[in-house]
């Protein structure tokens, strides 16, 4: 996992700034491009790119008005690391990340 987080630290932006204005990947869908970011979108990104992808997906599938409830979610080093390792072969293209995320977090402890 260390490696994955010196892999998200150095994605070449020479902005320290660039993270907090970098955009997700994908198109975007009624505001958030949880649903059409794929795999392709994934590798032809930055690192802050990235980042801001996984934050999109973590919000996209959070419950926005339940009642709190536990949740199985994913740290930004673990799914980073997951979509890195899933998208890193050339067949998963056309995957959607937020089916990657969601897959890998359920086999994640339910947290409060």
């Amino acid at each position: 996992m260390a490696a994955t987080v010196g892999l998200a630290a150095c994605g070449g932006d020479d902005d320290p700034g660039a993270e907090d204005e970098a955009e997700p990947l994908g198109r975007l869908r009624a505001g958030s491009a949880a649903p059409l970011a794929q795999c392709r979108d994934w590798r032809q990104g930055t690192a802050a790119e990235r980042r801001a992808t996984v934050e999109n997906i973590r919000e996209s599938l959070a419950p926005q008005d339940a009642p709190p409830a536990p949740a199985a979610t994913l740290s930004d080093e673990e799914a980073y690391e997951v979509l890195e390792n899933a998208c890193a072969n050339d067949f998963a293209r056309g995957f959607r990340l937020y089916k990657l995320y969601a897959r890998a977090a359920a086999f994640q402890p339910l947290s409060d």
